[in-house]
């Protein structure tokens, strides 16, 4: 089975295109990650014949529905907004946000979620020059007037590294880090700091604990101020007890359902690929046994 996936910077592709490569040892799939910007949609279908495309709503094209007219394929599409009236063919399956859910009309909706990206972070490894007590990622996030509260209050009562892509002036940030930099980070630290709603999952899988400033889950450790920072701090990193059990709830709550294995799973079992999915599913098993 030939599959097509946009080389768009969207961390959802960029995981997906991972998690198939893989499993490509062990099942019957040709994934492609598409240079869209250097090969045209009809160059690209002429050339693969693919079997699944998955694609962003910025190439719903007139080249796509001529696509559409010549070849037989299922597709994924991920948008934010309705699908367009005049499209040849609607998606099999859509991908979004869940606040766009309701905008959207379809059969076949899958909400788009922070998840661990273990085919990025498995092979993560300590590394003693980047071990912390306390380590923040500012990736994707907004530096508020609130979020450099927290982060000058972490560089100066804590052994802290702060690494990502929101820059901040403080003696402890490090700069913006690759994908592998940034497991290692996590691997090589006692807690981190979640301020993005996503490394918690990533630090869950590595069993690293991480307290969120933004929980989406009833698991996760929350704090809104600095008092309840420090005291989730202090927790963690000299109560073994708390710590041990917290890692152990995190890593067991991550690996069941909310690693990107299990979304890519659950997007091809909605185009009734039941095979497909479940080598996904006893992929992410072998990892974590």
């Amino acid at each position: 089975m030939k599959i097509i996936i946009p080389q768009i910077p969207t961390q959802i592709f960029y995981n997906i295109a991972q998690c198939l490569e893989s499993i490509k040892p062990t099942s019957d799939i040709e994934p492609v990650f598409w240079p869209y910007q250097q090969k045209s949609t009809l160059d690209m279908f002429d050339e693969l014949q693919p079997d699944v495309v998955f694609l962003h709503e910025s190439q719903l094209d007139a080249a796509f529905n001529i696509a559409c007219q010549q070849f037989r394929f299922k597709f994924i599409l991920l948008t934010e907004n309705p699908i367009p009236v005049d499209l040849v063919k609607q998606p099999d399956v859509v991908i979004t946000h869940p606040s766009f859910r309701d905008r959207i009309a379809a059969n076949n909706i899958i909400n788009l979620r922070p998840v661990a990206s273990v085919a990025q972070i498995h092979n993560a490894k300590f590394e003693q020059h980047m071990s912390s007590d306390v380590l923040v990622n500012t990736g994707g996030v907004e530096i508020t007037p609130h979020i450099s509260n927290i982060l000058s209050y972490i560089n100066t009562h804590f052994n802290a590294k702060i690494i990502g892509e929101g820059q901040i002036k403080v003696p402890r940030y490090l700069g913006v880090v690759d994908i592998y930099e940034r497991a290692n980070f996590i691997k090589s630290t006692q807690l981190v700091i979640d301020i993005n709603q996503y490394d918690f999952w990533d630090a869950s899988y590595l069993k690293i604990p991480s307290i969120c400033l933004h929980p989406t889950d009833s698991n996760m450790i929350g704090f809104n101020n600095i008092t309840t920072l420090k005291s989730s701090i202090d927790s963690l990193l000299k109560n073994h007890l708390v710590r041990d059990k917290y890692i152990q709830l995190c890593y067991d709550h991550t690996i069941q359902n909310n690693t990107y294995y299990h979304l890519t799973a659950e997007v091809f079992r909605a185009i009734n690929d039941t095979v497909l999915s479940q080598n996904l599913l006893q992929h992410i098993e072998r990892l974590t046994v």
